[in-house]
């Protein structure tokens, strides 16, 4: 394979130490040659990222081609036709590289070439190709910051320290009885006596400042942009970084348009909703979801957390992404709607309006587009394949086992209820023996138990289905895309714990009103939101097939309120009152938004995207 100028920067950046297999989560994406009836830029001057609709792949569960039971580029291709009828347009594949897959290819030993697992350069090739036919394009999953340490660089560095790779990975002179610590494991022993005096008063001591967020970050991802820009000129290159918990105003050094550091970012304030925000003690298990009834989850937090995003890319020229799930969180179903089988169809409509109807690049996982379910708990820990799962249970035992009779199972239901596995488990294509995935040979990992009934060619069939709402609301999205992509963003009724309620609004004036029922009762539109719909308005979009005067439980309503405004001589809106008391609550918002920023963040992982 030809190799890209930007692989080529890529290859001279120094990597980050590792003395194991893998060490902290970063990654770039670089996507291929569009064809070239894909533009890049809209009507609007705006870079063609900004106005898709992308598809996360994570191979090994994807599609199997050969029968080993492993997903592989060839599966991949055999479904692209399926995600062009959904109403995607990129393609965003998670690691396919040469690994020892000690973290499922994100420790890569050889980023010229293909794991055999899921096929050779030439089917990578193949796969581009196919995708440009389709007029997609493809974004490649690939992981810099760090090395396998069966990556021939490492074992390189490891000679000497006068090789010329020695600075390529940071050492340290080797001490008796001393551990380095990644940054992002606890290992020493917790019973350890604190510092005296501490820093702060209790357990635990602030050390993210120290980690995160660190004084040569940005220089850092400016001088990756220079090269990048530099190696590719001409081409519009996008860049995402990861920032969990990072507060807004910090959060807008990493992504204004003038910092020349990213195009995007993925913020993780709604992932961690219901653990404290303090990464210093975070442990990810020991999240609650939100109808555990725990004071750490409401819909206002929630409502905080997207408006965050959303403020982000209206207030500031800035940009983010909408997502719900990927391959590192459990199914959006369970974790922000309800757990319930009984409202299972209306609580995934619910979320698909919501993440299609908000500003920013959609990001949309396989299997979300059909209501994918977590494991079952009835499976038992025997079935986790995550690494990480099996380090928390004996973590969460070893310290909590004289408080917590019950530490054992506790730990496996936090691993059931937000583990990675949960969004690992095949894609269900259909009702045959495992779930479509692949032949009559067991897949690398269990199918959900649920194929029969929830899997793809059923709900082609079925017109009332999540996967055609999926696709209809996709279309709509695109339809209004002034709106509902790159609309003003403005939220009421703030402190409901029931209901979302918020409004889009385009340059030209046209507003849309949404309303969403998170909660398991019938209610009555109240007065902001009838205050909201006025007296001239229209449907255009509802998970239920005939709204009535109540909500229903987990019901979610889509409006037009009003049309384009009137415009003067140079194409401006006459703002008229209404619009100025819209501007308003948001900029309380936005208040509210900027005061609720997690405490720190840090920028661990990156996704890089070349369009030609």
């Amino acid at each position: 394979m030809e190799t890209d100028p930007i692989d080529a920067a890529f290859s001279r950046s120094p990597s980050l130490h590792t003395s194991s297999a893998i060490a902290s989560s970063a990654s770039s994406e670089v996507a291929q040659t569009p064809p070239v009836s894909n533009p890049q830029q809209d009507a609007k001057g705006r870079p063609w990222w900004k106005g898709v609709m992308c598809y996360q792949v994570w191979p090994m569960s994807f599609k199997d081609s050969n029968g080993d039971g492993i997903g592989d580029i060839k599966g991949i291709i055999s479904k692209l036709d399926y995600l062009k009828d959904l109403g995607i347009d990129c393609i965003w594949v998670s690691p396919t590289y040469k690994s020892p897959m000690k973290d499922w290819g994100y420790d890569i030993s050889d980023y010229e070439d293909i794991l055999d697992q899921f096929g050779t350069l030439q089917d990578m090739e193949n796969l581009i190709e196919e995708v440009h036919a389709r007029g997609m394009r493809i974004l490649m999953d690939l992981v810099i910051t760090h090395t396998s340490d069966k990556h021939q660089w490492f074992r390189e560095s490891r000679k000497s320290k006068d090789n010329p790779k020695a600075d390529w990975y940071m050492w340290g002179d080797k001490r008796p009885d001393h551990m380095i610590d990644t940054a992002n494991r606890f290992c020493k022993d917790l019973s350890y006596p604190d510092i005296d005096p501490p820093v702060v008063p209790g357990r635990w001591q602030p050390g993210s400042k120290h980690y995160i967020n660190g004084p040569k970050m940005h220089p850092w991802l400016k001088e990756i942009r220079e090269k990048i820009d530099r190696d590719a000129p001409g081409k519009d290159i996008m860049i995402v970084g990861e920032l969990p918990l990072t507060p807004y105003e910090e959060l807008l050094r990493y992504v204004k348009p003038q910092e020349k550091e990213l195009s995007m970012v993925f913020d993780f304030d709604m992932v961690k909703l219901g653990n404290n925000d303090n990464p210093d003690e975070y442990a990810k298990h020991e999240v609650c979801n939100y109808m555990d009834n725990d004071p750490s989850y409401t819909l206002p937090g929630f409502k905080t957390a997207i408006a965050k995003v959303q403020n982000l890319i209206t207030d500031t020229n800035a940009w983010g992404t909408v997502f719900m799930e990927n391959h590192d969180q459990p199914r959006s179903i369970a974790r922000y709607a309800t757990p319930e089988s009984r409202h299972w169809r209306e609580a995934g409509k619910l979320l698909c309006l919501l993440q299609t109807t908000l500003s920013g690049t959609e990001f949309l996982y396989q299997g979300q587009e059909i209501g994918m379910l977590n494991m079952p708990i009835s499976w038992g820990s025997s079935e986790f394949k995550d690494p990480d799962a099996h380090i928390y249970i004996g973590d969460y035992v070893e310290l909590n086992r004289e408080r917590d009779p019950f530490a054992h199972d506790n730990a496996i239901r936090g691993v059931f209820k937000v583990g990675r596995d949960n969004s690992r488990t095949p894609v269900q294509w259909s009702s045959e023996a495992n779930a479509g995935f692949t032949g009559s040979n067991p897949p690398w990992m269990k199918v959900n138990d649920n194929y029969d009934w929830l899997n793809v060619e059923a709900q082609k069939k079925d017109p009332n289905s999540i996967w055609l709402f999926w696709k209809d609301r996709i279309a709509m999205r695109k339809h209004y895309r002034e709106l509902f992509m790159f609309g003003t963003f403005a939220t009421y009724d703030y402190e409901n714990t029931h209901t979302f309620t918020y409004t889009k609004m385009a340059e030209d004036g046209q507003t849309a009103l949404v309303i969403l029922n998170f909660s398991n009762d019938e209610l009555p539109l109240n007065t902001v939101q009838r205050h909201l719909l006025g007296h001239t308005y229209r449907l255009i979009a509802s998970n239920v097939s005939e709204p009535g005067d109540k909500l229903r439980p987990w019901e979610g309503r889509v409006y037009i309120v009003r049309d384009a405004l009137e415009q003067d001589e140079a194409g401006t809106p006459r703002i008229v009152k209404d619009v100025q008391d819209h501007l308003a609550v948001y900029g309380k918002l936005l208040d509210s938004a900027r005061n609720s920023g997690g405490s720190s963040g840090r920028s661990s992982r990156m996704m890089f995207c070349d369009n030609a």
